[in-house]
């Protein structure tokens, strides 16, 4: 099942529609199975498009069903400022989700449970990465690498760290 969420780039889709001081954001599952816990990535510059400027030191709150959501601010480029929102969402089969966001002073304070959205992969002697790993062990008296201490190997600068999981449709 986690094998098929990393290549659905193009099942999903945003429309965003106008409203006043908020804006509506539709999320589709274009597939006939429920997704947990999928990745929604709301770049700052779609954000901007239809909110407008935000100043430095604005956040976004999105709500959904009328219950504020949790939201992960990024600094990708390490200028102090957020470049992307994200956050996690359940989908059902062909279900549409509507997010309301509108820009704020503080992000919304919000009780949440503690979780991840990690994929792992295990590099194959080609380069290439093999299929999702759900779980995995560590061999026997292998010590753990400190990162502070080894630089890891062949790393490439990308623009984004993660593969981006919705396809973006702008509506005029």
């Amino acid at each position: 099942m986690k094998i098929i969420l990393t290549g659905i780039i193009s099942f999903l889709a945003i429309t965003l529609t106008q409203g006043q001081a908020s804006k509506s954001i539709l999320v589709q599952n274009k597939l006939s199975i429920e997704r947990k816990d999928e990745l929604i990535v709301f770049t700052k510059s779609l954000l901007q498009q239809k909110l407008g400027k935000i100043a430095d030191g604005k956040y976004i709150i999105a709500i959904h069903k009328n219950t504020p959501q949790l939201l992960q601010f990024d600094d990708l480029d390490k200028d102090g400022a957020w470049d992307e929102a994200v956050l996690l969402h359940s989908f059902k089969p062909y279900e549409i989700a509507v997010f309301t966001v509108k820009i704020s002073d503080h992000p919304a304070t919000i009780k949440a449970v503690v979780q991840a959205h990690v994929r792992q992969r295990h590099k194959l002697e080609d380069e290439s990465f093999g299929p999702s790993v759900l779980k995995d062990t560590m061999p026997y008296n292998n010590p753990p690498t400190d990162f502070s201490k080894q630089k890891l190997k062949n790393l490439k600068k990308r623009n984004h760290p993660r593969m981006p999981i919705l396809t973006l449709m702008l509506l005029t």
